[in-house]
């Protein structure tokens, strides 16, 4: 019943085709245009199909039967064996170089990697700390603290002078406070700098109303320096001055670049250029000048050094800036000397000397008066 069942079913002619064919009209798509070739019956297709399935039963009855079940089977098995006994050797043998070569491209990536390592790390750049730090913002909390270690009153200025020790921090805030080094009420000055604190100092004028502050070299502090200006409090001030040497430390930059996230003036002052200056004409009088006492000619030696001067701290610190990443900004040159001159209103006895002070002095105060207004009681 079941065959007559199978037989009278509208079963469509079969074609002898290719395996792509097959699987192209199964999944409902036009396989490509074959040959014509001869129909088959219908009885021998279904003798052809009974047939493939008893070989493949076969074929999977035999993989799993025991070797003994068919003389022909396992001698032909056991070729395939032994043909892949003998192929294991060499497959062995190139898999293992394939491994070796392999394990010792990745060796070679490891020691080129350790040494270009090596190399940056002997390389060491002074801002590579500082490229790519967080930015710590204070909370209400930390302000407030800030405030009450510098005293802070709503009715001053509040200006801090930053910069290494030996830099000549203390000698520019007598000179911006109109003192002499050794006058009473000054900031002592040839000492080292062993305290940790801000030194808090308010100008002698009482009309001026204004404190200045020593801020602490961070070579004194084991601070890192991008919490430098958190630590220090440097937030709270209404303008910072950062004393600068030949070069930028660490704590320069991150005062620089923070005070510029909280939005509070900052200037870049060039201190003791006098002895800059003078250092410069004593070796060009040992370069061959040695008569220049007269003529003119000393003269002419001083204002060479002073333009020398300028021009390579300008330098210096156009370089120092844009390997910082900051922008670039102006630097004031002065001397102390001729600062406290200016401060005491007697400009005409330095008018020859003076290089940056009196701009300075009007651009800092000047700022000052805009960002919050004059003080009064």
């Amino acid at each position: 019943m079941a065959v007559e069942k199978f037989a009278a079913a509208p079963v469509p002619p079969v074609r002898s085709s290719t395996p792509t064919s097959s699987f192209l009209l199964s999944m409902g798509a036009a396989p490509s245009q074959p040959a014509p070739q001869a129909l088959v019956p219908l009885p021998a297709a279904i003798a052809i199909n009974v047939a493939l399935v008893a070989v493949n039963f076969a074929i999977a009855t035999m993989c799993h039967a025991p070797l003994h079940s068919s003389p022909t089977l396992n001698r032909i098995l056991d070729v395939i064996k032994l043909r892949r006994q003998q192929d294991e050797p060499e497959r062995t043998s190139q898999g293992a170089r394939e491994r070796s070569a392999t394990l010792q491209a990745a060796d070679r990536t490891a020691e080129d990697a350790t040494r270009a390592l090596g190399a940056v790390e002997g390389q060491h750049h002074p801002y590579e700390e500082i490229l790519i730090q967080p930015v710590i913002m204070p909370s209400l909390q930390d302000v407030e603290e800030a405030k009450r270690r510098v005293e802070y009153d709503d009715h001053l200025f509040h200006f801090a002078v930053a910069g290494v020790s030996g830099s000549g921090k203390s000698s520019l805030i007598n000179a911006l406070r109109g003192l002499h080094n050794r006058q009473e009420g000054a900031a002592a000055t040839g000492v080292s700098e062993a305290t940790l604190q801000l030194r808090r100092y308010p100008d002698p004028n009482p009309r001026n109303r204004v404190v200045w502050y020593d801020v602490p070299g961070a070579g004194t502090l084991q601070v890192p320096g991008h919490q430098y200006f958190h630590k220090q409090g440097l937030y709270v001030f209404d303008a910072l001055i950062v004393l600068i040497d030949h070069r930028f430390t660490e704590a320069d930059i991150a005062i620089l670049r923070n005070a510029g996230l909280f939005g509070i003036p900052c200037y870049i002052v060039r201190s003791k250029a006098d002895s800059h200056i003078r250092n410069l004409v004593d070796e060009m009088k040992v370069d061959g000048a040695s008569s220049v006492e007269g003529g003119g000619v000393l003269e002419e030696l001083e204002s060479y050094a002073r333009d020398e001067f300028r021009s390579q701290t300008k330098k210096n610190v156009r370089e120092n800036l844009r390997r910082a990443g900051l922008p670039d900004q102006k630097v004031y040159i002065m001397s102390t000397m001729t600062m406290r001159s200016v401060v005491k209103g007697s400009v005409a006895q330095v008018s020859q000397k003076i290089l940056d002070e009196l701009d300075f002095l009007e651009t800092f105060l000047g700022d000052a008066h805009s960002r919050r207004g004059p003080k009064s009681e």
